[in-house]
C-alpha cells in the first residue's frame, strides 16, 4: 500500500493538460509497483476531489479527521488482479 501525495501551485492551471497527462501516467505507475493507492483528501476542496474521481480512486463519504475535526475522504485505488 501506497499513500501519495501532491502539492500544487500555479503551473498547475497554466499547464492543465500536461499535468492531467502526467499524473494519470504516475498514478498506473504507482498502482503497478504497490497494488493499492490511499490518500486523504479535505472535503471542500472541491477540484482536488474531482481529479482524484477523474484518476479512478474510489471516494469514501467524508468523516472528521484530525485535532479539528475536518471533513475529509479517503481516496482508494486498487491494481485489478
Amino acid at each position: 500500500v501506497a499513500m501519495p501525495w501532491l502539492l500544487t501551485g500555479r503551473p498547475v492551471d497554466r499547464y492543465r493538460k500536461a499535468f492531467l497527462r502526467l499524473t494519470r501516467a504516475r498514478t498506473r505507475r504507482m498502482l503497478a509497483e504497490h497494488g493499492t493507492l490511499v490518500a486523504e483528501v479535505h472535503a471542500d476542496y472541491r477540484e482536488a476531489v474531482r481529479w482524484l474521481a477523474w484518476l479512478g480512486f474510489t471516494l469514501a463519504p467524508p468523516r472528521p479527521l484530525g485535532p479539528l475535526g475536518a471533513p475529509f475522504h479517503q481516496a482508494t485505488m486498487r491494481a485489478i488482479p
